[in-house]
């Protein structure tokens, strides 16, 4: 393997990775934090993962033959780098741990009724391990396959909840209190981590120079099927309607009907969905752990902390009681955790780096 990514893989990788299980309950999280204007702080928020993204794609110039945790070590030295590392760390194993969970409890409920979550839990992660020890390349290979299958999906089925929606559900507009906005904005903008993996898979990119593109691109992406889920949800159900739902994305695409189609129930779509969206946000999550713990102790394998993520990662997940109590803690790590990991720890390296004048000149 070669393992050399080009710019349209970075493109769908980034845009696999932010659309995790999350997409099923962001309306209610938006509709919670703004009401009818969620869809607008939807479109903000995405607007600030851009800004952010920018940053770390000139950080990952000014480094490009390093990955998070040396960049990290370069600019701060080993001792300080630490704690910064085990934000990073912490942040992901958590997060990636919930999804998992989350993505359980919906199979459960859905799907396989009988079977205990312990089963689905371990049996899935064990296929995210299987390709996230292959490295980057089997990763992005995969994200190359179903990419124009999951994005055809998604389409469709905004499409096909488009007849029998109620648009001024989305009206009055601009009656958030402006405190309540801004703060609805800063907490939308969460639904577009994870596009600081991209800090370890930069020594892997073949042309480095397009990489703020490349992301610019898939997070634009994943803005309009953001925002298309969020508008539908409104449309269909309300505003109230989608506050009191756990995952009002699947209660949308539930409540539509098509007369006389060939689909009988579209679960036969949202499931295999749902899968592949916690599929490629688990998996990648898995590689850039175990690289994070490789990279630390400057161990040449990371196939070795992928295996043994395996039990961390499921006795996290099936720590929380309920489902309820996994999205608190996953929201509880975002809005904390989460908030340092992403937006002030690649600002603060590549400050402290421009300083510092480190790293390679650039041109832009």
């Amino acid at each position: 393997m070669n393992e050399k990514i080009s710019n349209y893989q970075l493109t769908m990788f980034i845009v696999l990775t932010i659309l995790g299980v999350g997409i099923f309950s962001l309306p209610r999280v938006v509709a919670e934090a703004t009401n009818s204007d969620g869809w607008i702080t939807t479109i903000l928020g995405g607007m600030i993962a851009i800004g952010e993204y920018y940053i770390i794609s000139k950080l990952a110039r000014k480094f490009p033959n390093f990955t998070f945790v040396e960049i990290a070590k370069e600019v701060v030295g080993k001792v300080l780098a630490i704690p910064i590392i085990f934000v990073f760390l912490l942040n992901t194993i958590i997060v990636s741990s919930m999804v998992l969970r989350i993505f359980g409890e919906v199979i459960k409920m859905s799907l396989l009724f009988k079977t205990p979550i312990e089963v689905i839990l371990i049996s899935f992660l064990l296929l995210a391990f299987l390709l996230a020890r292959g490295g980057i390349e089997p990763i992005v290979r995969f994200d190359e396959f179903v990419f124009p299958i999951m994005i055809f999906s998604v389409i469709l089925l905004l499409a096909l909840a488009i007849p029998d929606s109620d648009f001024t559900n989305i009206l009055p507009i601009m009656r958030t209190k402006p405190m309540d906005f801004i703060n609805g904005v800063m907490e939308t903008s969460f639904a577009y981590t994870d596009f600081e993996f991209v800090l370890f898979i930069v020594p892997f990119i073949k042309n480095r120079e397009k990489i703020f593109k490349s992301g610019f691109i898939a997070i634009l992406i994943v803005v309009a099927v953001y925002v298309g889920i969020v508008i539908l949800s409104f449309a269909k159900l309300g505003v109230e309607s989608v506050k009191q739902s756990m995952w009002p994305t699947l209660s949308m695409i539930r409540s539509i009907n098509v007369p006389d189609s060939f689909i009988e129930r579209l679960e036969g779509i949202i499931m295999p969905l749902w899968i592949l969206f916690a599929f490629t946000t688990i998996a990648p999550s898995l590689y850039v752990l175990s690289k994070i713990i490789s990279k630390t102790i400057n161990h040449k394998e990371f196939k070795h902390f992928c295996t043994m993520l395996i039990p961390i990662i499921y006795i996290i997940a099936i720590t929380p009681n309920s489902v309820v109590d996994a999205y608190k803690l996953l929201n509880f790590t975002v809005k904390y955790i989460g908030s340092i990991s992403v937006f002030v720890i690649p600002i603060l390296l590549y400050t402290v780096a421009s300083i510092r004048k480190m790293g390679e000149k650039q041109n832009a």
